[in-house]
């Protein structure tokens, strides 16, 4: 911590400790000088007092610093788009991937090579989309900003996904299920059954254009508590989601 930052994290409350490693320093130097005169006994009591005041003022400065780093992680935990992990860069190294979205236009399509590449590595792949017939298309749309027709998307992202799907030699790794239901966030996880779990959970907002969507980045060992939320969210999608 260089002495800028020292100097903005003292309190008044610091005061007395300040006051006092100041007053035991000089009486010290002033005793060495010959200015005042002190015992060799008063000596080492002024000092050990010194020593106790700067222990104190140390371990509250540092008690400080903690809880204003926690308060500023706990203010960043919700980040735009220009902060979100792509899938490529997420699942890059991931036996599983699991997606829940509306349409995948933004997750889905542009990667499909990357999909089709971790197949071949024997990656297992899920993908949960809203369902081109589903009763909440209509909401879905009204929220849209740009009044943006959802229908489209989802089928241009199943004729990009799922020739994956029937390809013979991805049976079983690569699986489309679609939810008549309309979730208002959106999962991209890697690996989630594994301690090494990750995921973005991004949040389906009223009239917000798609960059400014908040998301959160939950890591399972870090975050276990949400990461196992969401996880079982996931879950329950794909149970009652239908299969294609």
């Amino acid at each position: 911590m260089n002495n800028s930052k020292i100097i903005k994290r003292l309190r008044p409350t610091h005061l007395i400790g300040v006051l006092t490693i100041l007053g035991a320093g000089c009486a010290v130097v002033l005793s060495f000088l010959r200015v005042i005169d002190l015992t060799r006994a008063e000596e080492i009591i002024i000092t050990l007092l010194c020593l106790i005041a700067a222990d104190a003022l140390i371990e509250r400065l540092f008690v400080l610093q903690k809880i204003e780093s926690k308060l500023d992680k706990e203010k960043s935990v919700l980040k735009g788009r220009e902060d979100i992990i792509t899938p490529d860069k997420m699942a890059k190294n991931a036996k599983s991937i699991y997606v829940l979205a509306i349409s995948a236009c933004s997750i889905g399509i542009p990667y499909v090579n990357f999909y089709e590449n971790k197949l071949r590595e024997g990656c297992n792949i899920k993908f949960i989309l809203l369902s081109p017939s589903s009763k909440y298309l209509n909401a879905v749309d009204i929220q849209n900003l740009d009044k943006i027709q959802t229908k489209p998307h989802i089928d241009a992202a199943l004729e990009a996904l799922r020739p994956l799907a029937k390809r013979r030699n991805y049976r079983g790794k690569f699986e489309i299920r679609l939810s008549d239901v309309f979730f208002p966030f959106s999962i991209v996880g890697a690996d989630l059954e594994k301690n090494t779990g990750k995921m973005t959970v991004e949040y389906h907002c009223y009239k917000v254009p798609l960059d400014s969507r908040p998301h959160i980045f939950l890591e399972k060992e870090k975050d276990q508590f949400w990461f196992n939320f969401y996880q079982n969210q996931f879950e329950l999608a794909w149970a009652d989601a239908k299969r294609i």
